[in-house]
């Protein structure tokens, strides 16, 4: 709404009426909602992804029907199999017999706090990191990517590149539901870049090679 309200060329006169109420304010409550916007505001879309993995999975994100994916099958199929003890057949989930690594991660986390409802937020906020960890591995790729010795924009370009990664809205909406999608990022990233200095490095070529092409396959 406030951000309608900004394209309209007017205030959120609702909105603004409750931060000045929060500002004002000495509860917890109030506080927290003055410590939200404002960093939110500081970190831009950062916040917003790191602010938006701490929330209650399924009520977040109408484009994905409130993380609906998230709750029948990656945050379901760990769920089921902490349950059953181990990685077990899903008959009546189709998802549970495709690779499944990211879901074994969320079963990891699950098995360290002990209750797999209490883990759900854990497991936002670890795709949030392999988000962030994808947008700098993403931005080391665009600044390795010039072969000339005295290249003098690779900063510009992997600080653009990570700028574009963490504001591209999509990325912002999975990077913080339990999904797949930032580890495949980080693998594509990852396994460019050590491919790229495998072509720039006769020594280390075999190697890199091998371990790109597995990164590649993840």
């Amino acid at each position: 709404m406030t951000r309608a309200a900004r394209r309209a060329g007017k205030d959120d006169e609702a909105f603004q009426k409750e931060l000045a109420e929060a500002r004002d304010g000495h509860d917890v409550f109030s506080k927290l909602k003055v410590w939200t916007i404002d960093f939110t505001e500081r970190l831009g879309f950062l916040g917003v992804l790191l602010l938006a993995s701490t929330s209650t999975p399924g009520w977040l994100w109408g484009t994905e029907f409130g993380g609906y994916d998230a709750l029948s099958y990656h945050l379901q199929l760990p769920r089921e199999w902490w349950f059953a003890g181990g990685l077990v057949e899903t008959p009546h989930n189709a998802y549970g017999y495709l690779p499944g690594g990211v879901s074994a991660a969320f079963l990891h986390l699950m098995t360290l706090v002990g209750d797999p409802a209490d883990a759900a937020v854990s497991c936002q906020v670890l795709v949030a990191l392999l988000t962030i960890a994808a947008a700098d591995t993403a931005a080391t790729l665009a600044a390795a990517w010039s072969s000339k010795p005295d290249d003098t924009t690779a900063t510009t370009r992997a600080r653009l590149t990570m700028l574009a990664v963490l504001s591209t809205p999509w990325v912002v909406v999975t990077g913080s539901l339990a999904y797949d999608e930032a580890a495949v990022m980080l693998a594509a990233a990852a396994a460019l870049a050590i491919a790229l200095q495998a072509a720039r490095s006769d020594a280390t070529a075999p190697t890199d090679l091998r371990v790109g092409f597995a990164l590649g396959l993840t």
